[in-house]
C-alpha cells in the first residue's frame, strides 16, 4: 500500500519599497507498507462426540518513510 501527501504554502509579504514579494513552500511525505500472510489450516479432529478445528495466521508488515521540503526563505533574500 503506498501513500503519498504533499502541502504546499504561498505567503505573500509586504516590504519597504511598496513591492510583494512571494515565497513558496511546500513538503512532501510518502508511507510505503509492505506485508505478507499466511494462512495455515488444519483439518477437522473428532474425539468421540467432540470435534476441534483450528485456524492459524500469521503476518509480516514493514514500513519505509520518507519525507522532504523546500528550504525556508526570508522574505529579504537573505
Amino acid at each position: 500500500m503506498n501513500l503519498e501527501e504533499e502541502a504546499s504554502l504561498l505567503t505573500e509579504c509586504c516590504l519597504t519599497d511598496d513591492s510583494i514579494r512571494t515565497v513558496p513552500y511546500r513538503a512532501r511525505t510518502q508511507n510505503n507498507m509492505l506485508c505478507s500472510v499466511r494462512n495455515s489450516a488444519s483439518a477437522p479432529t473428532g474425539l468421540g462426540a467432540v470435534a476441534v478445528e483450528g485456524w492459524a495466521k500469521g503476518g509480516l508488515m514493514g514500513v519505509a518513510r520518507e519525507q522532504s521540503q523546500d528550504p525556508l526563505v526570508d522574505y529579504t533574500g537573505l
